[in-house]
């Protein structure tokens, strides 16, 4: 279990920039739940377990979680289900499975906490097929699950829909799952295909400083193309606003690129 754990954490930390794009687009990866744990043991600890004054345990999250869980299901057993209570309940059980990875050695329970969300987007697919990101959140559960018949067919509906309606900053979502997957000739593929679609847009002027900054961390991460990836950050950061998010995530990904590019470049044209 501390194997597989530390497995997660590296390919995680590989990811980084490509956990950015997943963060922009409110992709509730298991890396963020890192975030909502602190930040629930900070803010809520004692608005939660007021009788508690000892550091709270992963005990007493299990079951907050849990607690949770049974009020959600309790809902939709009286009520139509939507879309909000089907994410408020996935979120409470991603909870669930962070911990019990972290914390615990229950495969058991790790693997009911992933069958319950798998049903929960399944849920979500079908009141909203097309939304990629719903798509690609069952991908990371059907993959830990090792459903690959189901991977395969929900990875050829993602690329289709992809294809056919462009989102750059969804698509780099999807070259990240791609990647922490390893499956590299698809992974090849969308870099190629995303890397066409976007010098396309730049080409013909249809391209904003979104865009650009969507190329700059295409080629930052995964063409070896740093340095232009910098010139490009550079002039997003020129361009912007020093109040708009956009300048912001220009400025930390130069600072990351500029701190770890002591290597030369290495072009994949």
């Amino acid at each position: 279990m501390v194997a597989k754990n530390r497995v997660r954490i590296k390919d995680i930390k590989k990811q980084r920039w490509a956990g950015i794009i997943a963060a922009v687009l409110a992709l509730a990866m298991i890396v963020s739940l890192v975030g909502v744990y602190l930040a629930q043991r900070g803010e809520k600890s004692e608005e939660a377990f007021p009788e508690q004054q000892a550091e709270l345990q992963p005990e007493d999250y299990v079951e907050h979680y849990q607690g949770e869980i049974e009020r959600l299901e309790q809902y939709l057993e009286e009520r139509e289900p939507t879309e909000a209570v089907l994410l408020e309940l996935s979120e409470n059980y991603r909870s669930l499975v962070f911990i019990q990875e972290v914390f615990f050695d229950d495969e058991a329970k790790l693997q009911g906490y992933r069958e319950h969300l798998i049903s929960v987007y399944n849920q979500l697919i079908e009141m909203n097929p097309d939304n990629v990101l719903y798509r690609m959140e069952l991908v990371h559960l059907l993959f830990d699950k090792g459903d690959e018949d189901k991977v395969d067919q929900e990875i050829g509906s993602i690329r289709q829909m992809l294809h056919k309606d462009a989102d750059a900053r969804t698509h780099l979502a999807l070259i990240g799952l791609l990647s922490s997957m390893e499956w590299e000739q698809l992974l090849e593929e969308e870099i190629a295909w995303l890397q066409s679609y976007l010098e396309d847009e730049i080409f013909a002027g249809r391209a904003d400083n979104e865009d650009q900054f969507y190329y700059a961390v295409l080629k930052g991460e995964y063409l070896g193309q740093k340095s232009e990836a910098e010139a490009i950050l550079q002039d997003i950061i020129d361009e912007e606003s020093e109040d708009s998010s956009l300048y912001a995530e220009a400025v930390n990904y130069l600072e990351y690129l500029t701190g770890s590019s002591g290597a030369e470049d290495t072009a994949t044209d």
